[in-house]
C-alpha cells in the first residue's frame, strides 16, 4: 500500500476512526495511567505502614529500655541507699527485682549473669554485708543489657531506612 492508497483510505474512512480509534486509544492510555497511578499509591502506601510500624515497634523497644533503666536505676539506688538497710527496702528491692526478671527476655546472653547478681545483692542487703562488688558487677551487667538494646534499636532504624524493617 502506497502512500498515496493510505491517504485515499484514510479520508474515505476518517469518520470511523474519529469515532472508534481515537477513543480506543485514549481509553487504553487512560487505562494504563490508572493501573501505573494505582500500583505507585498502593507501593508508597505500603512503604509508609512499613515505616509507621518500624516507627512503632522503636518506640515501643525505647519504652521498654526506659522502664528497664528506670528499674535498674532505682534497684542500686536502694543498694547505694543507708545501711542498714531497712525491711521495707529490701521488699522494694524484691518489688524491683520481681519487675526486672518480668522484663528481661530470658534469652538475653546476660540474663543469667544479672539474675546471679541481683540474687547476690538482694542477699547481701538481707544480711547487712558489704555490697562493692555486687553494685560493681551489677552496673556492668546492667550497662551492657542497656548497650546492647540500645544499639539494636539504632541498627532497626537504620534498616527502616533502607527499606529492610525490623
Amino acid at each position: 500500500m502506497s502512500f498515496s492508497e493510505f491517504e485515499t483510505w484514510f479520508l474515505e474512512h476518517q469518520v470511523l476512526i474519529l469515532s472508534v480509534v481515537i477513543p480506543l486509544a485514549s481509553a487504553i492510555i487512560a487505562s494504563l495511567a490508572s493501573w501505573y497511578a494505582t500500583r505507585r499509591t498502593l507501593a508508597g502506601q505500603k512503604t509508609e505502614r512499613n515505616l509507621n510500624r518500624v516507627l512503632k515497634l522503636s518506640d515501643f523497644r525505647q519504652d521498654w529500655t526506659n522502664e528497664l533503666r528506670s528499674e535498674f536505676a532505682q534497684y542500686l539506688a536502694i543498694l547505694l541507699g543507708q545501711k542498714p538497710i531497712s525491711h521495707e527496702r529490701i521488699n522494694e528491692m524484691a518489688l524491683f527485682h520481681n519487675k526486672i526478671i518480668l522484663r528481661m527476655n530470658h534469652e538475653d546472653e546476660d540474663f543469667e549473669t544479672l539474675m546471679n547478681a541481683m540474687s547476690e545483692a538482694l542477699q547481701a542487703a538481707k544480711s547487712d554485708s558489704p555490697m562493692t562488688n555486687q553494685r560493681v558487677e551489677l552496673t556492668i551487667v546492667m550497662s551492657r543489657i542497656l548497650k546492647r538494646e540500645w544499639e539494636r534499636l539504632k541498627h532497626d532504624m537504620r534498616e527502616s531506612e533502607y527499606g529492610g524493617g525490623v
